[in-house]
């Protein structure tokens, strides 16, 4: 005898009449039929409506947008997120992601439709940091997506890693910010001892000091200029920004 099919179960077989594949999912004592070409297309809209139902979600009979999707992964994921974090995903994929890709279904989604938009994206201008951000929430959310049967691989897989591009050197990264600061190259030397040797010939650390002018050193009226320290926090922003780079909030 066949057992009767529970709340939030479903099924997939193949009608007789037309050879179509059936998805059929089972939800507050109804049945809710979608139909489709292939079986693999049903077996993974089934697994997509049976994850929508554990979120409380409707099921939308059709073929699954990446964007629908996206949410859904969001919300199932949002008890493990602080919600300022949570915020900043959602804003990462309103105004980056779902904008170019967010309607393409997604089981058609193609690994070079994906890093034509990181192209896109740092030619105009984003930063590397939200590009990267952008590919690891898209890598997760699609690895669930294999593991839930909704796709066969993750297209993520089959682009390179988008990489972080810091300036090569430090002194070169300082220079540049003290020239956009004051309007002037900076004058490049040392002499005397300090503790920035430590991280350079111990830590392997590249490294560069740079400070306030001002006088009487190891006195007890040593002194900055006050000038001289408001300057230096403007470079020390930018040189900030230009060698850890940023992300739009």
């Amino acid at each position: 005898m066949n057992k009767k099919r529970g709340p939030n179960q479903g099924s997939v077989y193949r009608r007789g009449s037309d050879g179509r594949w059936v998805a059929q999912v089972t939800h507050g004592g109804k049945h809710r039929l979608a139909y489709f070409s292939t079986q693999s297309e049903a077996k993974r809209f089934l697994a997509y409506a049976l994850l929508e139902l554990r979120q409380g979600r409707p099921i939308q009979t059709r073929q699954v947008p990446l964007g629908l999707y996206l949410e859904t992964w969001l919300d199932w994921l949002a008890p493990a997120l602080r919600p300022k974090t949570r915020l900043h995903y959602q804003h990462a994929f309103q105004h980056h992601l779902l904008p170019v890709l967010g309607r393409i279904p997604l089981q058609d989604l193609q690994p070079a439709q994906i890093q034509s938009l990181y192209q896109a994206k740092r030619q105009a201008g984003t930063s590397d940091r939200m590009i990267q951000l952008l590919n690891s929430l898209l890598h997760h959310a699609l690895e669930e997506a294999v593991r839930s049967g909704l796709i066969l691989a993750n297209p993520v897989n089959g682009i390179p890693k988008p990489r972080y591009r810091a300036p090569e050197r430090p002194v070169q990264a300082a220079a540049q910010a003290i020239e956009q600061v004051t309007g002037r190259p900076p004058i490049i030397g040392g002499g005397g001892g300090c503790d920035l040797r430590l991280p350079v010939l111990y830590g392997g650390t590249p490294a560069v000091i740079y400070g306030p002018r001002g006088g009487m050193v190891h006195c007890v009226d040593e002194y900055v200029e006050f000038q001289q320290v408001m300057t230096c926090i403007q470079v020390l922003a930018r040189l900030a920004v230009a060698w850890c780079g940023t992300q739009e909030l």
